[in-house]
């Protein structure tokens, strides 16, 4: 499961202990964002089992 968010309040953060373990977070200080290289997109996924090889897809496809 992967949650990316630009902004994450604290209480969706504490929310997320109950349903991820042991998750890795990335967490920047507010002087730190800026908007550069911030994109966002949704895409229709069909079918449960072609979530993740779409996310592999879109990755190879962004530079970042």
């Amino acid at each position: 499961m992967g949650l990316f968010s630009a902004t994450m309040p604290p209480e969706i953060l504490e929310i997320t202990k109950k349903f991820m373990r042991d998750p890795a977070t990335i967490l920047v200080k507010n002087e730190e964002l800026t908007l550069d290289g911030i994109k966002q997109y949704y895409i229709p996924i069909d079918k449960e089992e072609w979530k993740f090889l779409t996310l592999v897809e879109l990755y190879k496809n962004l530079e970042i």
